[in-house]
């Protein structure tokens, strides 16, 4: 299938303006309630689904996770939220829906005028969207579709499954806590310098990305948050002071050297950008203050490359780490990568982190046996079809800083 490609960005006011339009649009149409959908996914997700109707039924920020009875919930979903249903497959899972039918759910204005923008694409009978929203409860958040040409990775702006177990972190902290200055480095669209503005007195949104910064400045607006700001950043290099929370959904992918997807590329290992961040804690944390982040360490010879790192880098300095798992991988896409490097596999998680001038602590949050090994078996298998698919003339030696385990 031809790529979408990304949506133009016209003029601020414009872009205000637009996007306003779809956003009116969703809300007449309950789309807020499609928080709680899950993503269809395999039988493997049957372990997690518990929690996902759960969450479902209690009304939870359930996005993009993965589900096995997805296609119940849907069914059960569309039953009071017809047209809701309608507009999250259009707008969250960017499936293509009949013109005719968009017409009568939104109005054929509506329709034109994000068509005219740019933001709608006509196929035939049918149309497809070129921006995603991402329903928040009474926040939305838009975003780029992955639909995208090669050349447009240097400048996607990203949502995903990461970007909901960060928020779901975050609305746990603010329960208790209410902060006076926030930072959220690595912005994207914005989401969680929102989510942040609720319980923050200021907050602060960067982004390396010029276009996450234009598009997270009109979800801003789009949305009716007055205290927060987005500056174009390479992480603290534009920001003054400290903060008593700092956030970032960070890059974390290993990746090749040439690879254009800037917006995921996590630097050597995967956990360049992430060292890079904690390093710079002590600067711009305020003591007693907290972070969250979403981060990702290779495993090389047994051994965390991130906990082996930030054992060395943070020595001696005060800070409590808990690492809370959300996914174990390998992309077989990449084995020649991982082989050469000696990445056996790849666990993401979301960082907490309390600056507590004590000593440093860091605690890896275990999963249960059977879901361990889930993630176990799909990774071993990953790794198989990587080393089928490339062969074994593939494995190249690992080089020099890698030989050794990690101490």
């Amino acid at each position: 299938m031809m790529s979408l490609g990304l949506f133009p960005l016209s003029d601020h006011s414009h872009l205000v303006e637009q996007l306003s339009v779809l956003h009116r649009a969703l809300s007449s149409n309950q789309y807020s309630e499609a928080l709680r959908l899950p993503v269809a996914g395999g039988l493997k997700h049957l372990f997690f689904d518990v929690e996902n109707v759960q969450r479902y039924a209690r009304h939870e920020l359930n996005l993009d996770e993965m589900s096995a009875v997805a296609p119940f919930i849907y069914r059960a979903f569309g039953r009071t939220h017809q047209n809701a249903l309608e507009l999250y497959k259009v707008f969250a899972l960017n499936r293509s829906i009949g013109a005719l039918k968009l017409n009568a759910i939104i109005g054929e204005k509506v329709v034109r005028q994000l068509l005219d923008a740019g933001m709608l694409v006509s196929q035939g009978d049918s149309i497809r969207s070129r921006v995603l929203a991402a329903p928040l409860g009474e926040l939305t958040c838009f975003h780029d579709t992955f639909s995208m040409s090669e050349a447009e990775k240097f400048t996607h702006v990203f949502f995903g499954r990461c970007s909901v177990r960060l928020a779901r972190s975050l609305a746990e902290l603010s329960r208790t806590r209410r902060f006076t200055r926030s930072l959220d480095l690595c912005t994207g669209s914005g989401v969680q310098a929102l989510l942040c503005s609720k319980f923050s007195d200021e907050v602060t949104g960067v982004d390396i990305n010029p276009r996450a910064v234009r598009l997270a400045q009109a979800n801003q607006e789009v949305n009716l948050v007055r205290n927060a700001r987005f500056l174009e950043s390479d992480l603290f290099s534009a920001v003054e002071g400290q903060f008593d929370l700092i956030t970032a959904n960070t890059p974390f992918l290993l990746l090749p050297p040439d690879s254009k997807a800037t917006s995921g590329k996590g630097g050597e290992l995967g956990i360049e950008v992430t060292l890079r961040i904690f390093e710079a804690l002590d600067t711009y944390l305020r003591p007693e203050g907290f972070g969250r982040f979403v981060v990702s360490t290779a495993w090389v010879s047994g051994r965390s490359t991130l906990v082996d790192s930030l054992r060395t880098r943070l020595a001696g300095k005060g800070y409590r780490i808990r690492l809370v798992p959300i996914n174990t991988y390998y992309d077989p896409n990449l084995f020649s990568l991982y082989e050469s490097l000696g990445v056996q596999r790849c666990t993401l998680y979301v960082a907490e982190v309390e600056r507590t001038g004590v000593t440093l602590e860091i605690t890896e949050i275990k999963r249960s046996m059977p879901v361990e090994l889930i993630y176990r078996a799909t990774t071993a298998l990953n790794r198989w079809q990587g080393s089928k698919r490339i062969g074994a003339s593939a494995r190249v030696r690992i080089p020099a800083p890698f030989e050794q385990p990690f101490r």
